[in-house]
């Protein structure tokens, strides 16, 4: 299920063109974490992102929004391949929340500094270990510990 949902998006987005780089779950699966995935969180420009709604509207379980919960400030939507959720949020002006700071902070998506790594043998821009490990740490989730525990055990007791 995951590996076809990533493999559909993929040949999407490269169809179209659109940059874009793997993060949240999956992101941590490409460095050692082996939880079960919850979506598959993706960035790409924001100016794209009516262009890849519309590629994809017959799947959206949530159009394109801006939303600010207690986590993330972003603009992104929702949909849905094989019971596989997909979240496709905007690179520019997404934040999150910095537990322990108690503070905002720009999420910074840099799509140079991906690495591309194979997931479920198919090879895509991952955010970069550190960037994903720091906003992991910031946001303080319990997923988000257990991904950092999974990752670098010695590091995340």
């Amino acid at each position: 299920m995951e590996k076809d949902a990533l493999r559909w998006i993929v040949d999407i987005l490269e169809g179209l063109l659109i940059p874009y780089q793997v993060s949240g779950g999956l992101a941590a699966r490409a460095y050692g974490s082996s939880r079960l995935l919850h979506d598959i969180d993706i960035y790409i420009p924001s100016g794209e992102l009516i262009h890849v709604a519309r590629a994809v509207e017959d799947r959206i379980t949530r159009p394109v929004t801006h939303d600010t919960g207690s986590h993330w400030d972003r603009t992104f939507f929702s949909l849905e391949y094989e019971d596989m959720p997909i979240e496709i949020t905007a690179a520019e002006n997404t934040r999150y929340f910095d537990a322990h700071d108690n503070k905002w902070k720009p999420a910074c998506i840099d799509f140079d500094s991906s690495v591309n790594i194979r997931l479920f043998d198919i090879l895509v821009p991952v955010m970069g270990f550190e960037q994903l490990s720091g906003s992991k740490w910031a946001l303080s989730r319990d997923v988000d510990y257990a991904d950092l525990a999974a990752i670098d055990p010695h590091r995340y007791e």
